[in-house]
């Protein structure tokens, strides 16, 4: 199969191009509607995973600051002097 294919491009180098061409627009036409079809609540964690349970209760805690807001022992910020 492929040596027939490899055949007709030496051939007919214009019409494969072309046939290429139109299978090309064919995928976009058809995958082009995927992304749309591709919609989960939750695509990155499985329910049956042994992390989903933990991610579960730790998303369910109320939000806290990830950095305190003031450090006494670091004193602020001053600019360089050039």
């Amino acid at each position: 199969m492929f040596t027939a294919l490899a055949n007709m491009a030496i051939r007919h180098p214009v019409r494969m191009a072309l046939m290429a061409l139109a299978v090309f627009i064919v995928a976009v036409v058809f995958g082009a509607t995927v992304p749309g079809l591709l919609n989960a609540q939750s695509p990155f964690s499985d329910p049956s995973s042994a992390s989903f349970a933990p991610r579960r209760r730790f998303s369910a805690l109320p939000a806290r600051r990830s950095a305190p807001a003031w450090w006494p022992w670091c004193p602020p910020r001053r600019a360089a002097r050039r």
